[in-house]
């Protein structure tokens, strides 16, 4: 799609990692996940997530680099998910990639349907 400058983007959406939480039997506090710092901002795709989106494919900044990386990951370390136009050329060449699951009519049924938003945790 083109905004009204020309300029390409796609929707898609976009949460953020979680922050303190509890992990394992001694209920250790962790800020983040192995591969991605808490608070960083991810671009979801719903693929491979298995019985009520236990999982989800993400793509976002790696912790130890300053590169972007495509993982699966618990869908309980994404929060704070909603819509968003996307403008940067990786995020577009990543999304474009998996075009067939994050389609138009994917995102339209997201804004319109309310049970939809529910399965997905969007707000």
């Amino acid at each position: 799609m083109k905004d009204q400058n020309g300029i390409e983007y796609e929707e898609c959406v976009v949460g953020n990692i979680i922050g303190p939480h509890e992990c394992g039997e001694q209920h250790e506090i962790k800020y983040g996940t192995k591969y991605l710092n808490s608070g960083t901002k991810v671009y979801c795709i719903f693929m491979y997530s298995g019985m009520g989106n236990e999982r989800i494919r993400v793509f976002g900044k790696a912790r130890q680099s300053s590169r972007k990386i495509d993982v699966v990951i618990s869908e309980a370390y994404i929060v704070n998910r909603r819509i968003q136009k996307v403008y940067d050329k990786k995020v577009l060449q990543y999304l474009k990639k998996y075009a067939a699951v994050n389609t138009k009519d994917f995102i339209e049924a997201i804004r319109q349907n309310e049970l939809v938003r529910e399965l997905y945790k969007i707000s």
